[in-house]
C-alpha cells in the first residue's frame, strides 16, 4: 500500500526534485515504435511471473487483439468474503484489500498529471478488525511528489519511506467513528470500495474514497489537487491504457487485489474463500471489466499460497474467486470467452435485473442505469433480463442467448402502458467483439467509458423484431425489493 513498484526507480536515482505534478504527454522512449504486440504478450509480467505477488483481478488494457485503452470516472471493487486467515512470517494476521487505478488530469499544451490512487481495507484477519483508508502517489516523474500546496483533504502527507528525505505521498483514514470504518467485522462479508473522479465549482479536479462493508455507503475523503483550476470535468478521468506505461514506468491499469498490509510486505494466506469483482461506470452503469488477469502490477503487497480462477455466476456476472493452494500468475478471462448485452430503452433511468434463465430461484444481478441504455459483461448463456423504468411501472421482459465472444445490441424504440408488448425492438448482433463504444457525452460527475482496440469496429446485421412483456406493478415492487434486499445497498450511478 504504502510502497510501491514504482519505488526502485526513486532508489536508483537517489534523487529528491522539486515538486512534479506535470509530465510530457508523450510515452516512454521504451513504448515507442512496435511496444503494443510486446506489451500485449509479455510485459504484463515484468514486475512478477510467481507468487507472493497482488492476487486478484486486473485490466492492463490488454486483449486478445491487442491493446486497447479507455477513461471513467468511477471504479469500484467488490470483495464476497465468506472465509479469510492470513499470518505472515513473523505470525502477523494482517493483510490488504486494495483498489488500485490511475488518475489522469489532462492540462492542455501536451502536459499531463499522472497521479495514482489507492483505496484500501486493511484486515486484522484474527481479531477480525478492519480500517479503511486512502493512499495517493504522485507518479508524473520518477521524483514527483505530492505537498500541502498541491493537495488538500482529510489526510496528511508522509515521506514514502524509499530514500531519506524523498517524496511524498498521501496518507488519508475513515475515522473510527464512521460506521465500517475502524473496527470489527463479522464473516460473511460483502465489502465495496469505490473512487470517483470529478471538478469542484472552481474547476479543482476532485477523487473522492467511499466503502461499504455492511454499514452502507460512507465517503470518507474527498481530496481535490489545488494546484490546479478551471480544469475540464471531462479531462479527469481514471485511464487504462494498455498501449504504454506512466511516466515513472508503472503500469496504467486498474486492479483490485489481495496483499500483505503495508511498505512491501507479503502474506500467506492460511484459509481462504473469496470472490471478487473489478467494475467501472460506463457512462450509463458500473460494468465488470472487459478483459482480467488474475495479479496486479503496480502495488508491491503481495500474497501467495492462493488460487485465483474465473468465477462464474449463475446470473452471468463474472469475476475472481480466491482460494488456498498453490496458485499460478494468468490471464483470468478475455473479451473472445465473454459476452456483451447492451440494450438501449425509451426512458431515461431504471434498472435491469439479469437471472439465468433456467432457474427463477437463482440470485440476480442488478444494474441501476440512466441516460436510455444499459451495458452488461456476462458470462455465455441464457438469460431472463427485466428492465423497470426509474418511476417502477414501465417492464420489459427479455430472454436473450449470449455466445462467447458476442456484443448483442438491442433497442427497444417504444412502449405503451395499456399493451401487454412494446410496440417494436430490434437486435443487433455480432460474432466476435472488437470494440465497445458509448455516447461522447460527459458531466461534471461522470465521464463517458470507452474500449477502443487496435482492430476495426464490428459490423452488425439488424435480425427480427421481437416481443416484450410488461409485468404488473405488483411483481415490479417485489422483484425491487428482494433484489435489493440480496444486494445490500448497491450504489446508484454517480450524480
Amino acid at each position: 500500500m504504502k510502497a510501491a513498484i514504482f519505488i526502485v526507480f526513486i532508489l536508483l536515482t537517489g534523487l529528491v526534485g522539486p515538486l512534479h505534478l506535470v509530465s510530457s504527454q508523450s510515452p516512454p522512449q521504451h513504448l515507442q515504435a512496435g511496444s503494443q504486440l510486446q506489451r500485449g504478450r509479455d510485459e504484463n509480467y515484468t514486475n512478477y511471473t510467481v507468487e507472493p505477488a497482488p492476487m486478484g483481478i486486473a485490466d492492463y488494457g490488454v486483449g486478445p487483439k491487442g491493446d486497447y485503452q479507455y477513461a471513467t470516472t468511477s471504479f469500484i471493487g467488490i470483495a464476497d468474503v465468506q472465509s479469510l486467515t492470513v499470518k505472515n512470517g513473523t505470525g502477523d494476521p494482517s493483510m490488504t484489500f486494495q483498489l488500485n487505478v490511475n488518475l489522469q488530469i489532462l492540462l492542455g499544451g501536451g502536459r499531463t498529471s499522472h497521479i495514482w490512487i489507492q483505496n484500501t481495507a486493511d484486515l486484522d484477519t484474527a481479531s477480525r478488525t478492519v480500517m479503511m483508508g486512502a493512499d495517493v502517489w504522485n507518479q508524473s516523474s520518477s521524483i514527483a511528489s505530492l505537498s500541502d500546496s498541491t493537495v488538500s483533504g482529510a489526510g496528511y502527507l508522509v515521506p514514502c519511506g524509499c530514500s531519506e528525505g524523498g517524496p511524498a505521498d498521501y496518507e488519508s483514514y475513515a475515522p473510527s467513528s464512521q460506521p465500517g470504518g475502524d473496527g470489527s467485522y463479522s464473516l460473511p462479508m460483502q465489502m465495496e470500495l469505490e473512487v470517483n473522479a470529478s471538478t469542484n465549482s472552481n474547476g479543482t479536479p476532485t477523487v473522492t474514497f467511499s466503502y461499504q462493508d455492511g454499514f452502507g455507503w460512507q465517503t470518507y475523503d474527498t481530496l481535490s489537487f489545488i494546484a490546479y483550476s478551471r480544469v475540464s470535468p471531462a479531462d479527469v478521468s481514471f485511464v487504462v491504457n494498455g498501449a504504454r506505461f506512466n511516466p515513472d514506468g508503472s503500469f496504467e491499469n486498474a486492479e483490485l487485489i489481495l496483499g500483505g498490509e503495508y511498505n512491501g510486505l507479503n502474506t500467506t494466506a492460511v484459509a481462504s474463500e473469496v470472490g471478487l469483482q473489478l467494475q467501472f461506470w460506463n457512462g450509463h452503469n458500473y460494468q465488470e471489466v472487459y478483459n482480467a488477469y488474475n495479479f496486479g502490477g503496480d502495488t508491491a503487497e503481495g500474497i501467495d499460497n492462493v488460487k485465483v480462477g474465473t468465477s462464474a455466476d449463475p446470473n452471468g456476472s463474472l469475476g475472481a474467486e480466491v482460494t488456498t493452494g498453490s496458485g499460478t500468475l494468468g490471464r483470468l478471462y478475455s473479451q473472445s470467452q465473454v459476452s456483451f448485452l447492451a440494450v438501449s430503452v425509451p426512458f431515461e433511468s431504471g434498472v435491469m435485473y439479469v437471472r439465468n434463465a433456467s432457474s427463477s430461484q437463482e440470485p440476480t444481478g442488478i444494474y441501476p442505469f440512466r441516460g436510455d441504455s444499459v451495458n452488461v459483461t456476462l458470462l455465455p448463456g441464457t438469460y431472463v433480463a427485466n428492465l423497470i423504468s426509474s418511476d417502477g411501472i414501465l417492464t420489459k421482459n427479455l430472454t436473450e442467448t449470449l455466445r462467447a465472444g458476442q456484443a448483442l445490441q438491442v433497442n427497444v424504440t417504444s412502449v405503451t402502458t395499456t399493451s401487454t408488448s412494446v410496440s417494436s425492438s430490434q437486435r443487433t448482433s455480432t460474432s466476435s467483439f472488437t470494440s465497445l463504444q458509448t455516447s461522447s457525452a460527459s458531466s461534471t460527475s461522470s465521464t463517458q467509458a470507452t474500449a477502443t482496440e487496435s482492430s476495426s469496429s464490428p459490423q452488425g446485421n439488424q435480425l427480427e423484431l421481437v416481443g416484450v412483456t410488461l409485468v404488473v406493478v405488483v411483481a415490479v415492487a417485489a422483484l425491487y425489493f428482494m433484489a435489493a434486499k440480496r444486494r445490500g445497498g448497491r450504489p446508484q450511478p454517480p450524480a
